[in-house]
């Protein structure tokens, strides 16, 4: 009989019975997770905790607006400023349909919800280029919470030099640090050496020893990270151990690795973007480098059990 059962859920599996699956059976998925993933709803359910326990300790994620609903309060906000505002679909991945304005008349009303994020226009720069972290965090239960947070992750470099000018606003090379986008720029310089500081993907690791390099101690930083990460799964505990015990017979059955997008600003202050419900896991020499040692990790720490042969 199988020594594991395992099932890999992507993001287009659609609806899960869970009651219907075996005791021994483990998904990569939780329901509910939509309540952090969904862009709008994560800032709903981040908002509600920052009214219940102050903005001193839910500081971490820009101001937003989800419209249509919010369209008013957005066009208020922008009056008179000079402040650019980023506009995300709140299901989207891989930056599509994400671009930057600085007025609402460059936004277009539709059926699809918006989230309008102000834009943290003072990101700490190497080289000249704008970065993000993409950090991987395991979440094995629900009620009692079980996080785990690996301590490498990916370090994502836009590929054009940061330009806040009017006519540099609208280039996504500049701006976003996807890498499904900035792999389409010709000037891309894929890592094929993780343990050194090349190319526009390094991995987390690397950055720790290019800060320290220069006297910066990035214990700290991390330690910060670390802080957003357990308020951020606070944030859709309610909707997903609902969801949970609704849905779900076995604590064993479910488990779930997000990848959360961090960016850091120039006082090194970490801010974060959004949720990943399934980060992609890459098969270049760089990301292999970081995610497979992680998933043999993940699989460690899942622990699965042996189960009866199918047919005895």
């Amino acid at each position: 009989g199988p020594a594991w059962d395992h099932v890999i859920v992507s993001e287009k599996s659609g609806h899960l019975k869970y009651r219907q699956m075996a005791a021994a059976v483990k998904v990569n998925k939780l329901p509910g997770t939509f309540s952090l993933c969904r862009k709008d709803q994560l800032w709903n359910n981040y908002r509600l905790l920052q009214t219940k326990w102050g903005s001193g300790m839910f500081s971490f994620l820009p101001q937003t607006f989800n419209i249509p609903e919010e369209w008013d309060q957005l066009k208020n906000a922008m009056a008179g400023s000079q402040e650019a505002w980023i506009a995300k679909p709140i299901a989207s991945s891989c930056g599509d349909g994400i671009h930057l304005v600085t007025s609402h008349q460059q936004i277009t009303l539709g059926r699809s919800i918006l989230s309008v994020q102000k834009y943290i226009r003072n990101p700490f720069l190497i080289n000249g280029l704008k970065f993000d972290l993409r950090i991987y965090v395991l979440l094995t239960n629900i009620d009692p919470i079980k996080i785990y947070v690996y301590e490498d992750g990916i370090v994502r470099f836009a590929t054009k030099p940061y330009s806040m000018k009017e006519e540099d606003i609208v280039d996504k090379f500049i701006h976003l640090t996807n890498y499904s986008i900035n792999k389409r720029n010709q000037d891309f310089q894929f890592n094929e050496a993780p343990e050194e500081l090349s190319g526009h993907k390094w991995s987390l690791q690397m950055l720790w020893k290019y800060l320290e390099k220069r006297g910066i101690d990035h214990s700290t930083i991390w330690e910060k990270i670390k802080d957003i990460i357990v308020k951020t799964i606070l944030c859709g505990h309610h909707s997903i151990k609902t969801a949970f015990d609704e849905d779900v017979s076995s604590d064993y059955n479910c488990y779930k690795l997000f990848g959360l997008d961090v960016l850091l600003d120039e006082n090194l202050n970490p801010w974060l973007l959004e949720v990943n419900n399934f980060p992609t896991l890459n098969h270049k020499s760089l990301d292999r480098h970081v995610n497979e040692q992680m998933i043999a990790e993940m699989f460690n720490i899942l622990g699965f059990h042996i189960t009866k042969p199918i047919n005895p």
